[in-house]
């Protein structure tokens, strides 16, 4: 990483500013046992046509498939671009309609609803458009308004967008990987030094055994698309290999793609709930010393987590055309037995 003096002073400042503010919160409690699972999915949006800003057909399929696990999943994330903009042309919101998805399928957010599956969310960039392809600040008080449900543990100026929540012997850290900043850009601008600080300073005093971080936005696209505030992503990954992170999982490209970019941690995209698959001729992986192993479906990803171990299954689904599949999809795992096995 190149040194960068003034990137330094505001990494500093910001370091004491966190010990002397004590600006996290304890990570959300939640009373879970030692070997649970969760499962990850991202990316239900449409497409710019009116009635079809939700891919309704594929999210409830892949909802389907999800609420009927066996065993059931103990929580879900969902990672962002739920809808293809936050309004359309005649001002309707779209969120509320995804939420209503989601609630009659089976899953209450962050727990709050007894008896259904708790759900937590990330934020994506589709939530921050207008029915134009504009860019609005705004949104990003509605996206917080609609889920005030999620945790307030997070950083002041990421209420709702950045927290931590506590499951059995795990911590899940959300991070916001399209803030706005510099004069309200907002095109994969990262993580930023504020949502760094607070992120190392949540994990460096957290017990959990397990700990995962969930965004949006990849930390490294296997595309080639940019990924932004390159600085703090690299101080982020450094700071989850020192600290024992287990997994980093994300969405916001629309294929499923496993990975360790340094051949350490790994990554995980599951980012097709609804959005079209990226066509892997037009979008080719890029070339990389360590290997991706992906898969170009409607995706959602299982993890059980169990004492000392954790291990993942992708699941391609199809809603559509007839006949429907869901299929468990990893070209590394010899055909039957389907285990991805993570080293605690």
């Amino acid at each position: 990483m190149k040194d960068c003096p003034r990137f330094k002073v505001l990494a500093t400042f910001l370091l004491i500013l966190t010990a002397l503010m004590f600006l996290i919160g304890a990570p959300q409690a939640a009373s879970g046992p030692d070997a649970f699972r969760f499962v990850v999915f991202a990316d239900s949006r449409g497409n710019w046509t009116p009635g079809q800003e939700i891919n309704t057909a594929a999210l409830n399929y892949l909802n389907n498939q999800i609420v009927n696990l066996n065993p059931k999943p103990d929580l879900v994330f969902f990672l962002g671009d739920m809808v293809t903009m936050a309004y359309d042309a005649n001002q309707k919101r779209l969120l509320p309609d995804w939420k209503k998805l989601m609630t009659d399928a089976g899953f209450s957010f962050a727990g709050l609803e007894p008896g259904k599956i708790p759900l937590y969310v990330a934020i994506g960039n589709h939530e921050l458009y207008d029915y134009q392809g504009n860019y609005l600040a705004s949104l990003e008080g509605e996206y917080q308004y609609f889920f005030s449900e999620m945790p307030g543990n997070g950083p002041a100026a990421y209420n709702k967008l950045a927290y931590s929540v506590g499951f059995g012997n795990s911590l899940f850290i959300v991070l916001d990987t399209f803030g706005f900043m510099d004069g309200n850009r907002n095109w994969d601008n990262g993580i930023d030094e504020l949502q760094y600080w607070w992120f190392y300073a949540t994990a460096l005093q957290s017990q959990a055994k397990h700990k995962f971080v969930l965004t949006h936005g990849p930390a490294y696209s296997t595309e080639g698309w940019p990924v932004g505030n390159l600085p703090v992503r690299d101080l982020l990954w450094q700071a989850m290999k020192a600290l024992h992170f287990d997994l980093y999982l994300c969405g916001h490209e629309h294929l499923f793609a496993r990975w360790r970019p340094d051949g350490s941690l790994t990554q995980i995209i599951s980012g097709s709930a609804g959005a079209t698959p990226d066509d892997k001729i037009k979008n080719p992986l890029i070339k990389s010393k360590y290997p991706i192993f992906a898969a170009w479906d409607y995706i959602f990803t299982v993890v059980d987590v169990q004492g000392d171990f954790v291990t993942a299954q992708t699941y391609a689904a199809r809603p559509q055309p007839s006949p429907t599949y869901t299929v468990k999809v990893d070209p590394l795992v010899p055909e039957g037995s389907y285990l991805m096995l993570f080293e605690p």
